[in-house]
C-alpha cells in the first residue's frame, strides 16, 4: 500500500511556492503551466504510486527533470528511494538544487549533464517529455539493473511505442501498466529486462 510521510503535503506546498518564486527568473515554466501546477503535481504523484507498486526497490533516474515534475514529487513521496535528477539546462538544474536543499531531500542527487554519461545503476527510469519508450531505453541502457521499469507520460496512441520497444527487449503484455492522468495523457509504465542494446 502506498502511504506518504506526515510532512509530505507541507513539503509539496513549499515546492510549489519555490516554483512560483523562481518561475520567471529561471524560465521554469509558462504562465499556463503555472496555473495548472496543482494538476501537474497530482500527475507527478501518480508516477510515485506506479513506481512504488510495480518496482518497489532500487534507484530512480528522472531524465530531463526540468522543474522537478515528476522527480521532486517522487523524491518527496518516496524518501527511502534514491532519486537521481538529470537536467542539462543550467537554470533548471540550479532550481532543482535550490528545491532539494529547501525541502531537505537527502535522497536526491542532481546531475547537470547528459544522461548518457551518468553511471548510477537504476531499476526505474522516468522521462516526462523526452522521447519515445524505445529511445529512452536506448539512451539509458547502461544504467539498467537486471529489470527496469520505464515510466513516461504518453498520448492516447502510445501502443506503437511499446511495439517499438519490443524490438529491443521482450515485452510481456502483463508488464505494461497504464493510468489516465488528470491533465491530457496517459501514464505508461513498462517493466522489461534491462541493459539490452
Amino acid at each position: 500500500m502506498f502511504h506518504v510521510k506526515h510532512d509530505f503535503r507541507e513539503k509539496l506546498e513549499r515546492y510549489k511556492q519555490q516554483i512560483e518564486i523562481y518561475h520567471q527568473t529561471l524560465d521554469l515554466m509558462s504562465d499556463v503551466g503555472l496555473a495548472d501546477l496543482d494538476q501537474h503535481v497530482k500527475d507527478a504523484l501518480c508516477y510515485a504510486r506506479m513506481i512504488h507498486t510495480y518496482m518497489p526497490e532500487g534507484n530512480i533516474v528522472d531524465v530531463g527533470s526540468g522543474v522537478g515534475l515528476p522527480g521532486i514529487v517522487i523524491a518527496t513521496a518516496l524518501p527511502e528511494r534514491r532519486v537521481i535528477l538529470v537536467e542539462r539546462r543550467k537554470r533548471r538544474a540550479t532550481f532543482l538544487s535550490i528545491v532539494a536543499s529547501k525541502l531537505e531531500l537527502s535522497n536526491v542527487e542532481i546531475h547537470k549533464d547528459d544522461v548518457r554519461v551518468i553511471e548510477t545503476k537504476a531499476s526505474v527510469v522516468c522521462a516526462q517529455a523526452v522521447a519515445s519508450l524505445d529511445t529512452i531505453y536506448r539512451l539509458t541502457n547502461h544504467l539498467h539493473g537486471e529489470k527496469v521499469l520505464l515510466v513516461s507520460r504518453k498520448s492516447a496512441t502510445w501502443q506503437p511505442e511499446v511495439e517499438a520497444l519490443s524490438q529491443l527487449t521482450p515485452v510481456d503484455s502483463q508488464a505494461v501498466y497504464t493510468h489516465s492522468l488528470s491533465t491530457d495523457g496517459t501514464l505508461v509504465a513498462v517493466r522489461v529486462q534491462g541493459g539490452r542494446v
